[in-house]
């Protein structure tokens, strides 16, 4: 897959393939796009490979659209997704997405530091019912907000949002099951600055 950037007049300043790793004859998906605040671009998606997807996440380096590298680390579960990614203030990186484990799916969180070296990821939910990964966020003190939707009977539909916050750790704080009487689907979250 490619990114383009362009100037806040519209003319395209570079067109680049993220990683030719992942190119034909795989097929790629954007799911999830992030930028730091020194212009480094995070990505997030899937490729597909013998049947399977495997979640892909990366950096792009980029200065004014040249001297690009990139890394890139996938999973097979067999079959995952990363939806979503997000940087925090030390430039760690998060996804969450969703992985099938024989059959049964999981809201899936993991981390990065900002050199690429994973350091965490944790299934979460249960083999009972399907849970999905669709967002992360991060407040001013660097917690982690993954959110998503699951299938558990513990909710008040057939689906209901899934919010849950970590420490930058990886140690799980608090995590919510919400949502009314029929189903209810989480596919963004934000924090305000409390």
């Amino acid at each position: 897959f490619e990114i383009t950037i362009w100037n806040s007049s519209g003319a395209s300043l570079t067109q680049r393939n993220a990683s030719a790793t992942y190119d034909s004859p795989y097929a790629t998906g954007w799911k999830g796009l992030a930028k730091d605040n020194i212009s480094r671009l995070y990505y997030s998606g899937e490729k597909k490979q013998s049947g399977n997807n495997q979640g892909i996440i990366g950096m792009i380096y980029s200065q004014n659209g040249s001297g690009w590298r990139s890394f890139a680390d996938s999973y097979l579960y067999p079959t995952t997704t990363i939806n979503d990614v997000f940087i925090d203030s030390a430039y760690n990186v998060y996804g969450v997405g969703t992985n099938d484990q024989a059959g049964d799916k999981y809201l899936w969180v993991l981390k990065y530091n900002g050199s690429g070296s994973h350091q965490w990821n944790y299934s979460l939910g249960s083999s009972s019912y399907n849970s999905y990964g669709e967002s992360v966020t991060i407040d001013s003190q660097d917690n982690i907000y993954f959110g998503g939707y699951s299938y558990s009977s513990s909710g008040s539909g057939s689906s209901d949002f899934w919010i849950i916050k970590f420490n930058t750790s990886g140690q799980e704080q608090w995590n919510r099951l919400t949502g009314g009487s029929s189903a209810d689907y989480l596919y963004a979250i934000t924090t305000d600055d409390n």
